[in-house]
């Protein structure tokens, strides 16, 4: 079946351009999406920094749309992970 309109918590990690006040920008462009970002963390990496979000409860068609715009903001390098959180929501 489509579970398209489920919702669900979700756990999305970008990779970002190395510039200043990126991780804040991909925060608020979920945000205008209608997406509340839960949990936010940093991880340092060899080919650039990641941002992994944790979102509160959201459709997975909403998480998967917001992540296309996520992939056109000139900040991320490329959307690592899309997939429903595994703890509690």
């Amino acid at each position: 079946g489509d579970d398209g309109a489920v919702e669900r918590g979700g756990y999305v990690r970008v990779r970002l351009d190395p510039v200043v006040d990126a991780a804040q920008l991909v925060i608020q462009a979920m945000e205008d999406r209608g997406i509340t970002v839960r949990e936010s963390t940093l991880v340092p990496g060899a080919d650039g920094d990641q941002l992994a979000m944790l979102t509160e409860t959201v459709a997975r068609d909403v998480l998967e749309r917001a992540c296309e715009t996520l992939d056109s903001l000139a900040v991320v390098d490329e959307v690592a992970s899309v997939m429903d959180s595994v703890g509690p929501a």
